[in-house]
């Protein structure tokens, strides 16, 4: 049976969809056909072999969409594989990533039913200007980040897609 993977994501300022997209791209690249939509317009799970959600760290917790998602879903995504691809610090800081690490390790306890087969936290992106009322003013002077690798996205989305292909034979 050929791998076929729902890459589902969920955003706030689109760059999580990037992310998403760009895991996508290259499980296909591997040879795992990866279809990619927005958490909120996932209709049902039964055509996929396995599942990522795309979603990021928000003070500590997964977007709120992809909560509600795992919620939703959660007898269908028992069923089979499921990734967790997480970008989280908008600085390239090993003690970001060690941080966002310990924070999706809480969040995950969180939802004990859960075993993700994979999970990456990979780095975010901040941009100031897509903020909006009140955020656009009170954070707004924080400078432009980002701190996404698409190394590393594509080193991820390898591993993964060997992981996808021996467990879907």
């Amino acid at each position: 049976m050929e791998a076929r993977v729902l890459v589902a994501y969920a955003t706030r300022y689109g760059s999580t969809a990037e992310t998403a997209r760009k895991l996508a791209e290259c499980l296909e690249r591997d040879g795992v056909h990866a279809e990619v939509r927005p958490v909120g317009e996932v209709k049902e799970l039964r055509p996929y072999s396995a599942v990522v959600v795309a979603a990021a760290l928000y003070i500590g917790k997964l977007h709120k969409e992809a909560r509600h998602f795992l919620a939703v879903w959660h007898d269908e995504l028992s069923r089979v594989p499921v990734a967790l691809l997480v970008p989280g610090p908008v600085e390239a800081q090993e003690k970001q990533f060690q941080s966002a690490e310990e924070q999706l390790d809480r969040e995950l306890a969180r939802v004990p039913w859960l075993h993700p087969v994979a999970r990456k936290v990979v780095g975010g992106k901040w941009d100031p200007t897509k903020l909006q009322f009140p955020f656009n003013w009170t954070l707004k002077k924080i400078p432009a980040s980002d701190a996404r690798d698409w190394n590393v996205v594509g080193a991820w989305a390898h591993e993964l897609a060997e992981k996808l292909q021996t467990m879907t034979h």
